[in-house]
């Protein structure tokens, strides 16, 4: 049985529980934001599945630490074929979890409570950070160095680690923080001729 048809059983037997209506009853009122508190273990994977199957909403779920988020992720995916994604103190983690955010992918976001302290740029600076680079396009080298730059990004010889670019000629090397390789962007005439990773 698939992990939806899995899912779609556990869910009718909660259909019932007292407690669980009282949240969704709260949820559907004040349509902002919900907590619970007291759940155990497993049950804590199971109600948000609940809600998730229910509400059909983005989904941010706060843990006291990162060993809770991480059990709370090892029990959401087992149940859940969607993309769950840890929100911590690592940028690289907390890029990934934004970067799908604001391309409104649909994610559930388990974050611990000291990640979720830290204050953030709006989402329209973070979304003018981006960088997007197709064939074809005519790139500006020192504008896009500049950006990178500003973005937090630090010129290099030779990519070694995330947050790196290095430009030798007409060759771009960008390291993203959100990504698992480096990208190549070749330049020919001032247009992207190609990309790929490396």
């Amino acid at each position: 049985m698939s992990k939806a048809g899995c899912l779609l059983r556990v869910l009718e037997h909660l259909q019932d529980i007292e407690q669980l209506k009282k949240i969704k009853e709260h949820i559907e009122i004040k349509q902002k934001n919900s907590a619970v508190f007291g759940l155990n273990g497993s049950d804590k994977a199971v109600v948000v599945a609940s809600l998730i199957n229910d509400f059909k909403k983005h989904v941010c779920i706060l843990t006291k630490d990162k060993e809770s988020a991480k059990a709370l992720i090892d029990d959401l995916t087992s149940l859940f074929d969607e993309d769950i994604v840890l929100y911590d103190l690592d940028d690289r983690a907390r890029l990934i979890a934004l970067s799908k955010l604001i391309k409104n992918q649909k994610i559930i976001v388990v974050a611990t409570v000291e990640a979720a302290m830290h204050s953030l740029v709006t989402p329209d600076i973070f979304k003018k950070a981006f960088l997007h680079f197709s064939i074809g396009d005519q790139i500006e080298l020192e504008k896009i160095k500049k950006q990178l730059i500003y973005a937090g990004y630090q010129r290099v010889e030779m990519l070694e680690a995330c947050g790196q670019f290095c430009v030798r000629g007409g060759i771009l090397d960008i390291y993203p923080k959100d990504l698992k390789n480096p990208v190549r962007i070749e330049l020919w005439g001032g247009r992207n001729r190609n990309n790929i990773f490396i």
